[in-house]
């Protein structure tokens, strides 16, 4: 194990997605499949 490594940071539009308060992370995962016309499981 590499203890030197950095961590990866998001890019900027998703940790602000992440941290965006009353965003419900998985609702947006679930209209963003809608919109690609996934299924749910």
């Amino acid at each position: 194990m590499n203890l030197a490594t950095k961590t990866m940071e998001p890019p900027a539009l998703t940790a602000d997605l992440l941290k965006a308060i009353g965003v419900l992370i998985d609702n947006v995962f679930a209209s963003l499949w809608r919109e690609i016309g996934l299924k749910p499981f």
